[in-house]
């Protein structure tokens, strides 16, 4: 894991299959959004939005996995935030379901 820019993060999971890893990105994004803020005095909520690509797609160059997860991210965010969406599949994964992606 590793901080790629901003507020953009990376996991590479070794080894991992592609539904793995979506389900790994959808129990993270679970438990982010049910972070408790009051230890801190404020009261906020926190969200992330997860892309998830997979070499049996984009190969095994890394630029091309970057890229993938990357666009997945974003559509991820324009469907609304706090989701995981599957390049793979091009669907995004809701309570660990997946759901077909709606044009």
């Amino acid at each position: 894991m590793g901080r790629l820019g901003g507020e953009e993060f990376g996991i590479l999971l070794l080894g991992c299959g592609n539904h793995l890893a979506a389900h790994i990105a959808e129990k993270c994004r679970s438990a982010i959004e049910k972070f408790d803020s009051s230890v801190s005095g404020h009261q906020f909520t926190l969200t992330a939005s997860f892309g998830v690509s997979d070499s049996s797609i984009c190969g095994h160059e890394f630029t091309k996995l970057f890229a993938g997860a990357d666009g997945a991210l974003h559509q991820a965010k324009d469907l609304g935030r706090n989701k995981v969406f599957n390049y793979q599949t091009n669907s995004y994964v809701f309570a660990e379901v997946s759901v077909d992606r709606v044009n």
